[in-house]
């Protein structure tokens, strides 16, 4: 039962977080309905890199209630409210990873920009984040046991 309730409280917060947004934009106008939810649809599927883009109607019906929103519907409401309360947007869509990296190299709270890759030492577990587009090892000790 407890599990339920907690799902209830998780709809019920993205449920206000839309209708939050909505208010922001100057909620939903007697005409042009359509047009509104649209154009909602498509600014939340561009801050996700949704495409094709979600229908006008889905918004809508998470908006009246009639629908549950998905992670990444949710993840994008929440996005553009950081936007409105003027959170950098090179942050706003992001999330929390543990990164390991020489003293003093990066500072907490840093936004690592670039995409993570496996080593090139196939017995090698390590992910990294190359600084430059053709590093291919974690160390000089992989990429000589690589190449040997």
């Amino acid at each position: 039962m407890e599990n339920s309730d907690q799902v209830q409280q998780v709809l019920l917060a993205e449920n206000q977080a839309l209708q939050l947004v909505v208010e922001y934009l100057g909620g939903v106008p007697e005409k042009h309905r359509v047009q509104f939810w649209t154009e909602l649809s498509e600014k939340l599927s561009r801050i996700v890199g949704k495409s094709p883009p979600w229908n006008w109607r889905y918004p809508a019906q998470v908006y009246l209630g009639q629908t549950q929103p998905s992670k990444l519907f949710a993840a994008a409401v929440n996005a553009l409210g950081a936007a409105i309360d003027e959170v950098p947007m090179s942050i706003v869509y992001t999330v929390q990873v543990q990164v390991f990296a020489k003293p003093g190299t990066v500072d907490e709270g840093s936004v690592i920009m670039g995409l993570s890759k496996p080593c090139g030492n196939p017995a090698c577990r390590v992910r990294i984040v190359p600084n430059v587009p053709w590093r291919k090892y974690c160390s000089d000790v992989c990429r000589t046991l690589a190449q040997t």
